[in-house]
């Protein structure tokens, strides 16, 4: 699994990897060659965690200070080495060659050449057969690049992580982009019936509405909404029918973002976490342990590593969410976004209890939510989560 990041969170992600048997490469401007720099490097190396270049530099570590608040919420203030930029070496390249799974650090938007790198390293990541995955970094990053990262989801992004506020910005963006999409077919077809010189026959406006993907009978927007309902109405929760129910703010912009990526993950504190498939919604309960919350600086970044771990080791999705936020609860209940070794082991444990649990509901022929129920394809998108997760991780729900 690589890593490429800031440093500033998603290195809390792969700090208990040691102990997971997954083993866990990262790279980014995230050294210098200051005290900081040593510690990091120190940190990363006990940890069990390769770093794959940039080669070390004099520029002064990257810097981030956590601010948290009494009600376990917490503020940023980042500064980056000022000659950070994110570059594609050969020696990142042939890292990515030999992965199974990249995850991009959403963070990385703000760093110079990252329009470049980022959609370059994720199709060499494809094209060597590697799932992608790409987290949100934060609601202001996606304010800030969102068009970018719709893009870059477009190139070829397996599974996106982030919470409700910064799936929300990106549900704008989505919007404002099938407006756009729909303003330029509307132009198109003006200017096709203004044309008296050629004959444009049902035939050729079919074409046209195909290469702007776009239904001959529907607008963008209508085309958006009844995808929407679509899902919603294969959607699946826990002892009930999802048809049914009111679907919160989260659920409608993660069920609004399965349109453009095949495996959306949307965390939402309190409320647990949402999951959309192959045409399906689930969700995931947050887990409660004994401890209160008191800082939740590196819980999304903890939610992803348990569920990427739990998708190395063959868990289907509903137990790739469980192990996630049963991660996400460790880190929350103590100051400091890394796992602690018996946490890490904790974790690891459960992820064995879940696989046992698994294999026995697939002999007694269950699934592992809705009995009987199993995701189905029904998109290109969707194929490529079939693709990508494959049988052994038991796309069931």
């Amino acid at each position: 699994m690589l890593l490429p990041s800031t440093g500033s969170c998603s290195s809390t992600g792969s700090s208990g990897s040691h102990r997971s048997y997954v083993r866990v490469a990262m790279t980014g401007p995230v050294i210098g060659q200051d005290a900081l720099g040593d510690y990091a490097r120190a940190q990363l190396q006990a940890a069990g965690v390769e770093v794959v270049g940039p080669s070390i530099t004099d520029n002064p570590t990257g810097t981030v200070m956590v601010l948290a608040t009494p009600d376990a919420q917490r503020s940023f203030l980042s500064c980056f080495s000022t000659d950070d930029s994110l570059q594609l070496s050969s020696a990142l390249q042939a890292t990515v060659s030999q992965a199974r799974l990249l995850v991009v650090e959403g963070y990385l938007w703000e760093l110079p050449g990252s329009h470049m790198a980022i959609p370059a390293l994720i199709r060499h990541a494809r094209a060597c057969g590697a799932v992608v995955a790409l987290t949100a970094g934060d609601a202001s990053v996606i304010e800030r690049h969102g068009s970018k990262v719709l893009d870059v989801i477009a190139t070829g992004v397996d599974i996106w992580f982030g919470n409700a506020a910064e799936a929300a910005a990106l549900v704008k963006y989505l919007q404002q982009h099938q407006d756009m999409q729909q303003q330029h077919l509307q132009q198109q077809y003006s200017a096709m019936l203004e044309d008296d010189e050629q004959d444009f026959t049902a035939l050729h406006l079919q074409q046209l509405r195909a290469s702007f993907g776009a239904d001959s009978n529907s607008s963008s927007t209508s085309s958006s909404s009844n995808s929407t309902a679509d899902i919603t109405a294969h959607s699946n929760t826990a002892g009930s029918d999802a048809t049914n129910v009111v679907l919160s703010a989260g659920q409608q912009a993660a069920l609004q973002l399965a349109s453009v990526c095949p495996l959306v993950v949307v965390t939402d504190g309190s409320r647990g976490s949402y999951i959309t498939a192959l045409g399906q919604l689930m969700v995931v309960p947050p887990y409660w342990s004994s401890n209160p919350p008191v800082d939740t600086c590196g819980a999304g970044d903890a939610y992803a590593a348990g569920f990427l771990h739990g998708y190395l080791h063959g868990l289907n999705l509903h137990s790739m969410g469980q192990l996630a936020a049963k991660t996400a609860s460790a880190v929350i209940s103590r100051h400091g976004p890394q796992l602690l070794p018996e946490d890490a082991d904790w974790v690891v444990a459960k992820q064995q209890q879940q696989r046992l649990l698994q294999q026995q509901q697939q002999l007694q022929g269950a699934s592992s939510l809705s009995p009987g129920k199993t995701a189905t394809v029904g998109s290109v998108a969707g194929a490529r989560v079939n693709a990508a997760i494959g049988p052994s991780c038991g796309l069931t729900f």
